[in-house]
């Protein structure tokens, strides 16, 4: 009897030890599916924030410069982009950048909505309309800032275009930080 009893309690221990790699795996999977959500918003984050691509031209028009005033040069983009709900929101991209005093931006939006949309912000004394677009022909519109105080400057679009975009921060919505030169 003795010998079964030592068998049944193999068994026991075997089974205890498979429920803990059971669990453990569980666990591992469960890391993974989280890590792979937050790198997923972050992939979406960056697609709707995007890095500003800024050149600088003097202020003839060439690359470089001789003690001209520099021109920044910024490409913005309307288009739509993942939500974060599951849906597709129209934004512009990148919705916030950084320039500095002194300095003129010339800011080209393409549009590749049908919808037209303005770059609106009293502090930077701007109202661009943007002119629809589509996929296959973009509109095109260039506009300049050029802010002579520092601080953080909001802007939005006034012209109502996608319900769930609109009042939206960093998809109608930006900011605009211009620092000291």
């Amino acid at each position: 009897m003795s010998t079964i009893a030592a068998a049944q309690d193999e068994v026991k221990r075997h089974h205890h030890i498979a429920g803990l790699v059971t669990l453990l795996s569980a666990l591992v999977l469960i890391a993974g599916t989280v890590f792979g959500l937050v790198a997923g918003a972050a992939a979406i984050w960056s697609s709707v924030a995007g890095s500003p691509q800024v050149s600088t031209l003097a202020a003839g028009g060439a690359a470089g410069g001789s003690g001209q005033a520099a021109i920044q040069s910024l490409h913005l983009v309307v288009k739509e982009v993942p939500n974060g709900a599951g849906q597709m929101a129209e934004a512009f991209v990148p919705a916030s950048f950084t320039m500095k005093t002194g300095e003129t931006l010339r800011v080209t939006v393409t549009n590749y909505t049908s919808m037209p949309h303005t770059w609106s912000s009293t502090g930077l004394g701007v109202n661009a309309m943007i002119a629809p677009g589509g996929s296959s022909s973009p509109s095109t519109t260039t506009f300049t800032i050029d802010p002579h105080k520092a601080g953080t400057y909001s802007w939005q679009c006034e012209t109502p275009c996608d319900p769930w975009s609109m009042g939206r921060m960093g998809f109608m919505e930006g900011s605009v930080t211009v620092v000291r030169a």
